[in-house]
């Protein structure tokens, strides 16, 4: 006989105060793991470690980041989502997060092309939100948003920066494989499906869920951007029923920054990987919204027969 859930039927709040705890508990107990596995592995100390993010002077400062990475993803995003549906649901994991496959293998092919007709539509909310201005009654908030801002984005081309085919490979592992399963089990199967059940609207669900997404990345100088990307996904799991669809996306919008980089790095290709599909020409920007409207439609006709979130 199958053992019940240590905390069955719950009241929402109380799922959603569980959830948060568990999120909260993966960050310290992770933070302490990936503290100890660097320290012993790549022989730092406490102090080198805590400064790792601001300068790359120790020789193994972006292998040493990208562990923090990876068990901050397995810590954060992964293991919450799953011990909470293990203590609070009657469901199966496979059930609860909706890991089914699409009945219509052309629903993978329309989810891939989703990814690339919103990128004109992106580029534009990119330029408007590195043109955001504060008051100047806030020009020190704006200045420390601008150096976290820098600060991220420096480990990022870091990261990227990369001439070799394995590492390659371990990018595509640590920025697209992770954040790809991990994410989406935490926003889109975690928190937007949470809100959902215990009433709020499915549009307000995708919605809030999408800003809380582009607010945990702490990039204030991408959240428009990464906001909408949020919506996709969201939607996305709202109109084909399976979680392995906004997977599948968030895989391949990681996974293209991870080659564009290479072949840029490597001279492959002429034009920043980071501009690449960026207009702001008033007719490309339409069709991409236009388009992308019409791919998730198209993933709705495809998966009818499926039960929504």
């Amino acid at each position: 006989m199958p053992k019940e859930p240590f905390f069955k039927e719950l009241k929402p709040l109380s799922q959603i105060a569980i959830f948060l705890a568990l999120v909260f508990l993966g960050l310290f107990l992770f933070s302490l793991l990936s503290t100890g596995l660097v320290a012993t592995f790549f022989d730092m100390s406490l102090n080198e470690i805590q400064t790792l993010s601001k300068k790359f002077e120790h020789p193994d400062a972006i292998p040493a980041l990208k562990l923090i990475q990876s068990l901050s993803q397995i810590g954060i995003f992964i293991l919450p989502p799953l011990i909470f549906v293990k203590l609070t649901q009657t469901k199966s994991i496979k059930q609860y997060f909706k890991f089914y496959r699409p009945d219509n293998d052309t629903t993978y092919l329309w989810a891939i092309a989703g990814v690339f007709t919103i990128m004109p539509f992106i580029g534009m909310l990119i330029q408007w939100n590195l043109n955001m201005t504060l008051p100047e009654s806030m020009a020190g908030i704006e200045e420390w948003m601008k150096q976290s801002e820098e600060s991220t984005n420096n480990i990022m081309k870091a990261f990227l920066d990369v001439s070799s085919i394995s590492g390659v490979m371990v990018n595509l592992f640590v920025i697209a494989v992770l954040p790809a399963v991990g994410e989406e089990l935490l926003f889109r199967g975690g928190i937007q499906q949470i809100m959902h059940k215990s009433g709020v609207n499915k549009h307000i669900a995708v919605f809030f869920t999408a800003i809380l997404f582009s607010a945990f990345h702490m990039q204030f100088y991408g959240f428009l951007p990464r906001f909408v990307l949020g919506l996709l996904l969201g939607y996305a799991f709202y109109m084909s029923g399976s979680l392995w669809i906004p997977i599948i996306m968030h895989f391949i919008n990681n996974g293209f920054s991870v080659i564009a980089s290479y072949l840029f790095y490597n001279g492959s290709i002429n034009e920043n990987y980071d501009e690449i599909g960026m207009t702001q020409k008033a007719i490309p920007i339409m069709l991409s919204l236009i388009l992308t409207i019409y791919v998730l439609w198209r993933i709705r006709q495809n998966e009818k027969t499926k039960s929504i979130i």
